[in-house]
């Protein structure tokens, strides 16, 4: 992977002086209990007199934000929509997502302007469309997590080490182009770029519902996609092997 070489002043009294100010100076629009009751219940429980976040599982998730350097909150929702929209693909095609495939998907770049990272399709390899292409009312849906000390932090390892930053960094890593494919990443790649397997890039959107939908999100893929499936990939992997 390769890192980003710009260059970021950060003033003394101030650590987050690189940030925007667009966004150093939104506020957040969950101030009180009657406005968290417009967030989802399936992702938000009571405890008390406190807010419990459930950090829903996204398999790869850990990993991407390692790998750029990156919190959670730096990342914009279009992104996360890809992580989210790849962890769903492979689950489908019954693969275990890994890092060499999903960067072969996506690029991080410029991602040193002090304002949110981007996810972007690698050039001649455009598998997803954008969950949204205008995205611009998320700025203030913001809260503060913490974990509840009975359980296990969700944002360290098994040996205590922080598995990605929580807190905007300063300096989050480009990555243009995967060092080291596997052969096996190689041929999903190719698969998942073929134009007899995808005519038409995949609607993150439609993806996502996976959890709530999955049979909806097969009929999507079928109609979408019909060539892209477990089946046909095996076969295509065993043409190759």
């Amino acid at each position: 992977m390769e890192k980003g070489k710009g260059e970021v002043v950060v003033v003394a009294d101030d650590p987050y002086s690189w940030v925007s100010d667009a966004i150093k100076n939104q506020s957040s629009l969950f101030t009180s209990d009657e406005a968290m009751e417009m967030l989802s219940e399936g992702s938000w429980v009571r405890k008390g007199e406190k807010i419990k976040v459930e950090f829903l599982p996204c398999l790869p998730n850990d990993k991407v934000l390692t790998q750029m350097n990156c919190a959670p909150s730096q990342l914009h929702p279009n992104s996360w929509a890809f992580i989210k929209a790849f962890e769903v693909l492979m689950e489908f095609l019954e693969r275990q997502p890994s890092l060499g495939l999903f960067f072969s998907l996506f690029q991080v770049r410029s991602c040193w302007k002090g304002t949110y990272v981007n996810l972007n399709s690698f050039p001649g390899h455009s598998v997803f469309a954008l969950f949204r292409t205008s995205y611009k009312s998320f700025q203030d849906m913001f809260v503060k997590v913490r974990s509840v000390l009975e359980e296990f932090p969700f944002y360290v390892d098994e040996y205590l080490c922080p598995k990605f930053p929580l807190y905007w960094s300063c300096e989050p890593i480009q990555i243009l182009e995967v060092e080291n494919r596997t052969e096996f990443e190689e041929l999903v790649l190719k698969f998942l770029t073929s134009t007899e397997v995808m005519e038409e890039v995949l609607s993150c959107a439609e993806l996502i519902k996976w959890e709530d939908d999955s049979q909806s999100v097969r009929e999507y893929l079928g109609e979408k996609a019909p060539g892209l499936n477990s089946t046909s990939m095996k076969a295509f992997l065993r043409q190759r092997a």
